[in-house]
């Protein structure tokens, strides 16, 4: 009689990893780590569990334990394609981008049909400034599925000088590609503003709205978007941070003067303004770091620990401050040696200016403006998939930016001089050297040529606006909501006093 096998172990690994998945998929990540964990502990090599909980770490942010996670699956399986594209995915959010690019080129020689990877390749090789390459593998992306709309989309980005006359072949793919899939999906959507941009391009600025109007649209309609609960929180953060509070000197804070806050709307020019800090041998380039939201969301009050930002603030004493001052520097990477400033450009981060002021009381804060209507209009023209619901409905950003604006407004009146620098992006290209050298003033950087040469800085950068910088100062994004003014009636409504004039009739008639 053959022996009896013990399953019980067995039954019990595959329970707790359903179970974990299940916690997994609606968002319980504790849950679902803590049956990832049960699992590695009687079986440290079991694949799965590890990638899983590398997911999980990834998602929460600990990177560095993703990392290791997942290199513990792929040890016992060198062969699965998955599991090496979500290394590479977890090393871009890293920022080791070549590190990246090896896992995407190691997943597509086991899986070469792996749409997927071929696009977030190229999309890394766009922020390397590799467009040649880039356009490539989102060309192969296509090959795999002709309408893979995030392909299409990140293609008409690699090109930005190409016009997409009426017989351009690529022109005719996505316009087949977007009657092929359903009018309400994410291919639908990234179609639409493939399509939009491409047509844009070719100056065919009545087609190139309806185009992006349709891509919003879909958005819009997916997204449970609170735009009154927002108001509501830019009403609560003015209370929080009184302006006396601000103007003070701050009793508590860490006091490194190290991190420079690049801050603004999206889409207004705050990539510049780091790539021209970042040019400097000073300065190393943070991107948009997720490090002060992060501190922010640990912040438990012990009376009451369901209070959140930025009900807890008024209550901060000095001791508070300098802890959470550290519990900020604590995650930014180590300083190279010779390079005192590291940026953070976060453009969200301009809610949290009265609580930069108080936990980092040395810190520099440069506020970035652009004129609102064509902020507003190149928030309108991205597709946003992280964030940022507010740029897919005309009305919910006019009201949005006035929103920003007054609590700017906030800021700026109550902020001291050394502690607050705003730039114009319309000064900034009009008059590149004045405005340049007053950003490295108020930084505490001497002058150096490099900064005005930031389109040759060889760096990753890791936002939409990756092509933009790489180029010089240019003036063609100014007043662009001109040729699409008769499109923005919702828009200019909702911005109210901040809506540009109307052109004036220079015809003569009347």
């Amino acid at each position: 009689m053959a022996a009896e096998t013990d399953t019980s172990a067995t039954t019990d690994t595959d329970t707790l990893l359903r179970t974990g998945l299940g916690h997994h998929r609606a968002g319980r990540l504790n849950d679902a780590l803590a049956c990832y964990r049960r699992i590695l502990q009687s079986d440290p090599d079991h694949a799965d569990a590890n990638q899983l909980a590398g997911l999980v770490a990834k998602r929460a942010g600990d990177l560095d334990t993703a990392i290791a996670r997942m290199r513990a699956a792929i040890a016992v399986r060198p062969d699965d394609a998955e599991v090496i594209y979500n290394l590479g995915n977890t090393y871009w959010e890293r920022g080791e981008l070549e590190s990246a690019i090896t896992c995407y080129d190691r997943a597509l020689a086991l899986k070469p049909r792996h749409e997927n990877a071929w696009v977030n390749r190229g999309r890394t090789l766009q922020h390397l400034g590799r467009e040649a390459e880039a356009a490539e593998s989102f060309r192969r992306a296509t090959q795999v599925r002709p309408t893979s709309g995030k392909a299409w989309e990140n293609l008409t980005l690699t090109d930005t000088g190409r016009r997409f006359d009426e017989a351009d072949t690529d022109l005719t793919r996505m316009r087949a590609a977007l009657d092929a899939v359903d009018p309400n999906s994410a291919d639908a959507r990234s179609l639409h503003f493939a399509l939009g941009r491409a047509r844009a391009q070719h100056g065919a600025h009545d087609a190139a709205f309806a185009h992006y109007t349709a891509g919003n649209a879909v958005a819009w309609h997916a997204s449970d978007y609170d735009l009154a609960a927002e108001e509501r929180l830019f009403a609560r953060i003015r209370d929080a941070f009184p302006a006396d509070t601000l103007a003070a000197d701050p009793a508590g804070g860490a006091t490194d003067p190290r991190p420079i806050f690049v801050l603004g709307m999206p889409r207004s020019g705050t990539t510049l303004v780091e790539q021209i800090l970042a040019s400097h041998p000073a300065v190393a380039p943070g991107g948009e770091r997720r490090d002060l939201s992060n501190v922010v969301r640990e912040v438990r009050v012990p009376d009451r620990p369901s209070l959140a930002f930025p009900d807890w603030a008024p209550s901060l004493t000095p001791t508070d401050e300098t802890r959470l001052g550290k519990a900020y520097l604590d995650r930014l990477p180590a300083p190279a040696s010779g390079v005192p400033h590291i940026t953070d450009k976060m453009p969200a981060n301009f809610r949290m200016v009265g609580l930069i002021r108080r936990i980092l009381p040395n810190a520099r804060i440069v506020h970035v403006q652009r004129e609102p209507a064509d902020t507003c209009l190149s928030c309108f023209f991205q597709n946003f998939t992280n964030g940022n619901l507010f740029a897919f409905d005309q009305t919910a950003l006019g009201r949005y930016y006035r929103a920003y604006d007054a609590l700017m407004a906030h800021f700026r009146n109550a902020l001291p001089a050394d502690a607050w620098l705003e730039l114009r992006y319309e000064d900034l290209i009009a008059e590149p050297s004045p405005h340049v050298a007053r950003l490295l003033r108020f930084c505490g950087l001497p002058w150096d040529d490099a900064c005005l040469a930031f389109h040759q800085t060889d760096r990753p950068v890791m936002t939409a606006s990756m092509s933009q910088v790489r180029q010089p100062l240019y003036r063609s994004a100014v007043g662009r909501w001109r040729h699409y003014a008769p499109f923005l009636g919702p828009l200019f409504r909702a911005l109210g006093p901040l809506a540009p004039a109307p052109p004036r009739d220079t015809s003569g008639s009347g």
